[in-house]
Formats: structure tokens, C-alpha cells, sequence
């Protein structure tokens, strides 16, 4: 059948292909970067006839799914598709199509949050159930300094940015940043990448090979365009987990079928994800000592995606997991969660995630975050609070937010709260999703607090730089929880 014009499913792998009206042809070139990123969300060789069992080498992160493909490339030269993109795999589809975007391209660091961020972050607010899996591009060892290189569309509020690890075999291997990952922060200060994946020397598809009787030659290649089809086809398998019904128990069936939406799979990910040791050259066990990297940091942020960490399998891991999908916040609100510590022979963390799509800014905003979602955790028995991304108080500047507890006790009691600090002019209410892992038997529901208070607090201005942000000019913040701001006064 011909893909070009029409979906076909009874095809193997590839069901439709189109070609980006802003510049685009219908082949790739020899030994091409597209099929290489493609082959690794995935591939499937003709010989492979069982999956996951490692006998090909090549055989991709989801050897079981189907691709749509989005040529916008002529040659070597590559055109970003805009919106003609969402819309080819999306809105014509009468399914509604692929859930996970992914895109290895992108410009250069931008040096203001601009027309582009605006655009990819709008998107995804029109298409809430895709993911946008981004490389983070290959400039962390190209300048004097490896910080605010990460490119656009990864560098905005809604993509999901994937840096670039070492390699199995390479190096000290996948607990190591390879040197020319791009690294953070943004232009308006958010951290990234977001997550992190193995870039150096990834063996995939060779376009140009036309032999299919036999097994494909290794081709290796590297960049944070290997890295991020990895996160793709993560997505993709964490997709599959929630459709089947294996939430919340671990195996098919058990639960019922769920529509993931981007925010879920994207927090998720994240919360699963494990922290990197160190920055290496490529390839070489050679220790950058001058970029030392934690944490929530511009090097790694949430760390290594590992599914294996994200998802409750028996037999595989202990951990129990509690998911809010797409769930909907007004201004002023709160939502809290309760936890007990209460599983036998369990041993891992207590880990929280909350993702949002957050609506488009101004051009050249200099505090980007629209609508202020705010995670904290809270120990019932001691009250200590723990804030997000390594923070000790609310974090007002990205939309991707965790906390992690380690050495977690038996008996312990958690709550787990989702307040809305702020939302921006014209938005009375949020989507969000919310991921919990750790040591316990079930979540307790939700309960939704109205905002109470009339005391007095501190406004903070984000009018600065005489730039008069149209409709955006300062923000009134309460310093605390549960606040609803009705009326103030400027002196």
C-alpha cells in the first residue's frame, strides 16, 4: 500500500510516512542518522522472530512498536516541522495516533525564552496525551564553559530534554555524563536536560543495507540524538504498562485500562530515574574533575531513566506505585496524599514526581513559569518537610518537580501535597500528574483544601529590566500553603 498517503497496520513496522511541507523527501541517506535514531525506539530485524531475549544487538527499546515517520530532512540539512508535525501524526489519524514524539534535531541555545519555546510548549498543551522526547544537543564541549548550551525545542517548559551518557564497554560505562552533552540552565534559569540516557556508541539500523537474509554489521554511532530515542522507547513501553491494565499491580490485566498522558509518562520517567556518578570524555574513563555534578543539577538533573526503577514488576523490584493522571487543580487549592510505610521486605525510596504542561510565556520572559504548581512532602510523625529538587523551600521556576526520602522506615507515615502557589492572569485551574513510588501497601485518595487565609504577605515583583512584559508585569506569591490572594495594594 502506499504509506505516503494512506495509514496501513498490516505493515510490519513502519504504517505511515510523511513528508514536512517546510522542506522534506522520502529517503534517507546512506547510513543516515533518522533510520540510526529510529532503529533504536524500535527496530526489529526480519531475523529476530522473539523479542528481549538479546539475541540481536541492534533489536530497539520497543521492538513491538509501530512508527509513524516525519521526513524533514533534504540531505544533511534538516527542517523543524512546526506544527504541521503535531497535526500529521495526531489529527489525522482517526485513532488519534502516536503518544510519543521523538525529535534528535533542534537550534542552537537561545539566548531568551522565544517564538520557539512558545510554540513546542503550546503544542503540547493542544496535544496533552503526547510526549515530546527531545535531544539535548552535543555542545557541552565545545566552549569555555559546557553550562547554558542545551538547544531548543529541548530547553522548553513542556519537552522532555534527554543528556546523553556513556556506553556499556565505554568508559566507566552508564553511570558517567559524556563531555559533550549539552547542560543547562535555560535562558530564564529552569533546569536542564531533564533526564539522562546512554549516547556514546549506540548500535542501530544502517539505512542503505538492503540484505535482510542476514544479520546487519555494527554501526555506532553517538550524541544526545542516540540518547534520546532511548527515553522514547522507554515512553513507549511505560505507555503500553498503563493500556494493559498492569497498573497498580505489576502484571496484564490486573487493573484497569488508562490513557496515559504526557505529564504521567513524563513524571514517571523521572521518578524512576538514577542519579550519574561523574562527567567523562567520551568513550574514555578520563574524569572531567571541574565539573562536578549532583542532583537536580544543569549536568543531570533527575538522573539516569531506568524502568526498571519506574515500574512495580514482581520479581524484579519492591516497590509499590501510586499515579494521579491529568488531574485537575483550581487556583489556591491543595491536594494531599497519604502514605504509610507498611510493606514487608521493600527496601526502596519513597519518591514523589509532579509534572504539568505549563501554558506558553511572553517573549523574552525572565521568570517563565505561568502557572506555579508547588510538591512538598511531609512526615506525619515528625513534621519535617522536604521540598523538590533538592531545594529547601518551593521551587517557582520548573514545572518538573520530585522529592526523594532514602532509608525510609517501617511504619513511617507520609503525605504527599500538590498546591497551587500561583497560576497566571486569565487561568483559574491546572492539569497535572503526579507519580508516588516506595515501601507502601496503597495511596489514600486525595483531599482538595479551599484557600483560607486574609493575613498579609510579601508580593514579589517580576517586572525588572524596564521590560514591560504585556499582561505579565509582577506576580503576587503567598508565602505559605493554602492562600488565596483577593485583592492588594502597591505602595
Amino acid at each position: 500500500s502506499d504509506i505516503f498517503s494512506m495509514w496501513d497496520y498490516s505493515r510490519r513496522k513502519v504504517v505511515k510516512y510523511d513528508i514536512s511541507p517546510r522542506g522534506g523527501d522520502s529517503t534517507d541517506i546512506y547510513r543516515g542518522h533518522g533510520s540510526h535514531v529510529v532503529g533504536t525506539v524500535a527496530g526489529q530485524h526480519l531475523l529476530d522472530t522473539t523479542v528481549g531475549n538479546g539475541d540481536d544487538p541492534k533489536e530497539g527499546i520497543a521492538p513491538s512498536a509501530k512508527i509513524h515517520f516525519f521526513d524533514i530532512g533534504l540531505g544533511s540539512a534538516v527542517n523543524d516541522p512546526r506544527e504541521a508535525w503535531f497535526s500529521s501524526f495526531h489529527d489525522s489519524h482517526p485513532r488519534k495516533g502516536a503518544k510519543i514524539a521523538s525529535g534528535s534535531w533542534g537550534f542552537g541555545y537561545r539566548t531568551s525564552y522565544d517564538w520557539v519555546c512558545r510554540l513546542y510548549d503550546e503544542l503540547l498543551i493542544d496535544y496533552p496525551d503526547v510526549l515530546f522526547v527531545s535531544s539535548a544537543g552535543n555542545s557541552g564541549n565545545k566552549f569555555s564553559s559546557p553550562y547554558n548550551t542545551v538547544g531548543a525545542p529541548a530547553s522548553c517548559k513542556n519537552v522532555f530534554a534527554v543528556g546523553a551518557t556513556n556506553n556499556v564497554d565505554f568508559g566507566s560505562g552508564l553511570s558517567y555524563v559524556v563531555d559533550f552533552s549539552s547542560r543547562g540552565p535555560t535562558a530564564d534559569g529552569r533546569t536542564k536536560p531533564d533526564i539522562m540516557a546512554p549516547g556514546y556508541a549506540l548500535n542501530s539500523a544502517a539505512s542503505g543495507l538492503r540484505d535482510c537474509s542476514t544479520p546487519e554489521p555494527s554501526y555506532l554511532k553517538a550524541g544526545t540524538s542516540m540518547a534520546a530515542p532511548v527515553v522514547a522507547g522507554a515512553g513507549a513501553l511505560a505507555r503500553q504498562f498503563f493500556q494493559e491494565g498492569w497498573y497498580p499491580c505489576g502484571s496484564k490485566g490486573c487493573g484497569e485500562p488508562m490513557n496515559p498522558s504526557g505529564t504521567l509518562i513524563k513524571a514517571l520517567l523521572a521518578n524512576g530515574a538514577q542519579p550519574l556518578n561523574g562527567v567523562e570524555v567520551g568513550g574514555t574513563s578520563t574524569l572531567i574533575s571541574d565539573q562536578p555534578i549532583a542532583p537536580y543539577d544543569n549536568n543531570q538533573n533527575m538522573g539516569a531513566a531506568n524502568l526498571l526503577t519506574s515500574l512495580p514488576l514482581p520479581g524484579s523490584n519492591d516497590f509499590s506505585l501510586f499515579v494521579q493522571n491529568d488531574v485537575t487543580i483550581g487556583s489556591g487549592e491543595t491536594k494531599t496524599y497519604n502514605f504509610d510505610v507498611d510493606k514487608q521486605k521493600c527496601s526502596s525510596d519513597f519518591s514523589a514526581t509532579l509534572s504539568w504542561y505549563d501554558p506558553p510565556a511572553s517573549n523574552g520572559c525572565t521568570k517563565c513559569l505561568v502557572n506555579d504548581l508547588d510538591l512538598i512532602v511531609r512526615n506525619l510523625d515528625s513534621s519535617e518537610r522536604f521540598y523538590s529538587n533538592g531545594n529547601s523551600k518551593r521551587d517557582s521556576v520548573n514545572n518538573l518537580e520530585r522529592i526523594r526520602i532514602s532509608n525510609t522506615s517501617f511504619g513511617d507515615r507520609y503525605r504527599v501535597i500538590v498546591s497551587s502557589s500561583m497560576l497566571g492572569p486569565g487561568y483559574s485551574e491546572q492539569k497535572f500528574s503526579l507519580v508516588v513510588t516506595g515501601c507502601f501497601q496503597s495511596g489514600d485518595g486525595d483531599e482538595t483544601s479551599p484557600p483560607v487565609s486574609s493575613e498579609v504577605y510579601e508580593l514579589v515583583t517580576t517586572y525588572s529590566a524596564n521590560r514591560k512584559q504585556a499582561g505579565n508585569m509582577f506576580a503576587v506569591k503567598a508565602k505559605t500553603e493554602g492562600v488565596e490572594v483577593t485583592s492588594f495594594v502597591i505602595h
